[in-house]
């Protein structure tokens, strides 16, 4: 073998995917994509479950086999091209979290807890916690001083209330409550090694405060609250490694020993360095399921509707300030499934016919949405909230409905760019995840914007951001090597008076539950 490699897997919403990256020059070698095996249950696909409305839940096992047929494509492929894997990084959606005992295993997999709702894995857009994250949020402690004074539904405490309130007894044998994407390292390694990443962004772990939250302050929300502390452990930066594979790994992989698999990453604050950015002044936006805003920082400062505000999570030594947006690519889904109801077509065929239409479409569209599919994450932080679709007529068309919700989320992306320059300058804005590979959408985003945004030539900037720290820890370091697409604005005053009343819904929407 003449080259070296480094690996970047990406476990998503809907599917597994790992890249191939040449150390060397930094360039893309190969890249491959594999759905999961059981999916996403929720109260419409499993309702023998009984799940709560706006449950969002998966088998583990779904990742530990996507790991093992990507792990091991990758292996037949270096082979074939000529390469060495010298480091394997993570990156997961997050927080997707589940239970486990003492050795890793997962409760769902044992007969105890078999087929119990608690013992799967909680998916990040897992919204049944939000009772809970808003009574943590309505007792003011002060360990949400960097998390907009809020916490999520989506995020490890509040799922953890709901697991300790909802399933007493699986709570108690719950030895470890994990991110999937360090669970997954634990898995490969045969060692626990937590992340700075996932520590920061969702389990409220603040370094130069202390850490994680006092046993004390939980306990005064909910006696009982404290023993979360007890299932998790000290997060590891970024950049470090958890060790090589297992023996087992190595032999049902074929990747040797050498190759070093590096802390996980949550897949947002992967797509930073996956967009080849390491220092303040850029927003990264990784643009898929949902979308995730990202900014870095030397200093913490404070801003108003920033979700979070976290020491290392994305490049180690920087803070990173992160926005969100939950439905972005799932709005669009919901669309295409709609319209393919009870019709022979596909939704993924109704999506390419929508694509295709969309640059002859009129802007802006004269329909307007509000894009909380999924509730409103930046800046109201409200999961019970739902989705606009206002202007509709006899008239309306499916392409402009589509274009609407596109408008929509490049005014939610707006957004978020006014509030991450009032942390610090913002000089250009990067695009990575699967929205980025449509040339008309990208357009819009820069016509509604105002503003140049660059697209990624790869997709997949949180598994190329995986395989970059991944790469330090092994002790290398991966050239810049990105190629963009530039999308320059047109007549963007066009979209004044639109972005004015998106504003408008916001400040309604927080005048009614504030």
């Amino acid at each position: 073998m003449t080259g070296a490699a480094t690996l970047g897997l990406d476990f998503g919403t809907g599917s597994g995917r790992v890249v191939m990256i040449d150390l060397n020059i930094g360039g893309v070698i190969a890249e491959h994509t594999v759905g999961y095996q059981n999916g996403l249950l929720d109260e419409a696909r499993a309702p023998e479950m009984n799940l709560a409305p706006n449950s969002a839940i998966q088998d583990p096992g779904d990742f530990i086999l996507a790991a093992e047929q990507l792990l091991t494509w990758a292996a037949r492929a270096a082979a074939e091209l000529g390469f060495e894997i010298h480091a394997i990084g993570i990156s997961a959606t997050s927080c997707t979290i589940l239970p486990a005992l003492h050795d890793g295993t997962p409760l769902l997999h044992t007969p105890a807890f078999a087929g119990r709702p608690h013992a799967f894995a909680k998916l990040w857009k897992h919204h049944a916690a939000d009772h809970y994250a808003k009574r943590i949020a309505a007792a003011c402690p002060s360990f949400l001083g960097r998390y907009n004074n809020q916490t999520s539904s989506e995020w490890s405490l509040a799922k953890a209330w709901q697991t300790m309130a909802e399933d007493p007894p699986l709570w108690e044998a719950a030895e470890r409550w994990i991110d999937v994407g360090d669970w997954i390292v634990w898995q490969l390694t045969g060692t626990e090694t937590r992340s700075a990443s996932h520590a920061g962004c969702k389990n409220h772990w603040q370094p130069d405060l202390g850490g994680y939250p006092e046993e004390a302050s939980l306990e005064a929300i909910e006696p009982g609250l404290g023993s979360w502390l007890s299932k998790l452990a000290p997060p590891h930066p970024l950049g470090t490694s958890g060790g090589p594979l297992t023996r087992r790994w190595q032999d049902v992989t074929g990747i040797g020993a050498a190759a070093l698999v590096g802390v996980a990453m949550v897949d947002a604050e992967a797509a930073v360095l996956g967009s080849d950015v390491d220092t303040p002044g850029i927003l990264v936006a990784a643009a898929g399921t949902s979308t995730c805003h990202i900014s870095l920082s030397a200093q913490p400062t404070p801003v108003v509707g920033i979700e979070s505000l976290v020491y290392g999570g994305a490049v180690d030594g920087l803070y990173d300030y992160c926005t969100g947006q939950a439905a972005s690519g799932d709005m669009l889904a919901w669309l295409s499934r709609m319209l393919a109801f009870g019709d022979s077509s596909t939704p993924e065929a109704v999506l390419e016919t929508l694509v295709q239409e969309l640059e002859g479409s009129v802007s802006p569209s004269p329909i307007q949405v509000m894009d909380w599919w999924n509730g409103c994450r930046t800046p109201l932080g409200q999961a019970d909230l739902g989705g606009i679709v206002t202007n509709i007529k006899t008239t309306t068309t499916p392409v402009e409905i589509y274009r609407a919700m596109l408008e929509a989320g490049a005014m939610g992306m707006r957004y978020a760019y006014d509030l991450h320059r009032q942390a610090g300058p913002i000089h250009e804005i990067r695009i990575t995840g699967g929205m980025a590979r449509f040339p008309a959408i990208m357009q819009i985003y820069a016509d509604v914007m105002g503003q140049m945004v660059r697209a990624n030539s790869t997709v997949l900037g949180s598994a190329r951001g995986a395989a970059i720290s991944a790469a330090k820890a092994a002790k290398w370091v991966v050239p810049a090597s990105l190629g963009y697409t530039d999308y320059e604005p047109r007549q963007s005053e066009r979209y004044g008076e639109h972005y004015r009343q998106y504003c408008r819904h916001i400040e309604q929407a927080s005048a009614s539950t504030s």
